[in-house]
């Protein structure tokens, strides 16, 4: 699910922005940036996550685990969905 109104800052922006990056390059930041959720989420006490008002700006009805789960594993399954479709097209066709 994307979240911004801003498509451009959104979904569709940074995926265009980044088609010419190597597999390498993208594997290696996407490897930071996990590591990086990963420690923020170690440090969070457990309460925060049942918080909205511990997180500045989330409104009152938002669950904090809810909304971590849908843009880091939720997002991350999606993609893999795409990735496993987009793999199936490349198989050379038998002979």
């Amino acid at each position: 699910m994307c979240l911004s109104s801003d498509a451009a800052l959104g979904c569709g922006g940074p995926r265009l922005e980044n088609r010419e990056r190597s597999l390498e390059k993208t594997r290696e930041e996407a490897r930071g940036t996990f590591n990086q959720l990963l420690g923020f989420l170690e440090s969070l006490p457990e309460e925060d996550l049942f918080d909205p008002s511990r997180f500045q700006g989330m409104p009152p009805d938002w669950q904090p685990w809810a909304v971590i789960a849908s843009n880091a594993y939720e997002h991350n399954q999606a993609h893999l969905r795409q990735l496993q479709a987009w793999l199936e097209r490349r198989k050379p066709l038998p002979e």
